[in-house]
């Protein structure tokens, strides 16, 4: 299929805690897939598994990201379930990230940003432009 690229990745971590003790987990599993069926029309898809890290979002396959980017004009409309534009902290990627935790105040600042569940993602329409 003209257009695809999938992508993923995996971070591990280890945990030296006194309080609780050792461990190994699945910080998380990554993959994402981008199709752009046409010049004007994107659409992506994130799925993140994470396992181990005594989380109550542990074991579940999550659909992190799934949108669809049109381009109108000189802007983008996007439609679905995507990053809410705050901060740049917020578009760099997981894998680029030199430690594997964001700062708790950007994710917090965001309307859902706290909820484990959410993963500091909204959904609705965005107008970039």
């Amino acid at each position: 299929m003209a257009g695809l690229k999938v992508e993923s990745y995996l971070q591990l971590r280890y945990t030296n805690d006194a309080a609780m003790g050792d461990y190994g987990s699945l910080r998380r599993a990554k993959a994402m897939i981008t199709w752009d069926p046409g010049a004007r029309l994107r659409i992506y898809g994130q799925l993140l598994y994470k396992s181990g890290n005594r989380a109550t979002n542990d074991g579940r396959l999550w659909v992190q990201e799934l949108w669809v980017r049109y381009r109108l004009g000189s802007g983008f409309l996007s439609l679905g379930q995507l990053k809410p534009p705050f901060g740049m902290e917020r578009f760099t990627s997981d894998a680029a990230l030199d430690t594997i935790d964001r700062s708790q105040p950007t994710d917090h600042l965001i309307p859902n940003g706290g909820l484990p569940r959410s993963f500091a993602r909204d959904i609705g329409i965005l107008w970039e432009g």
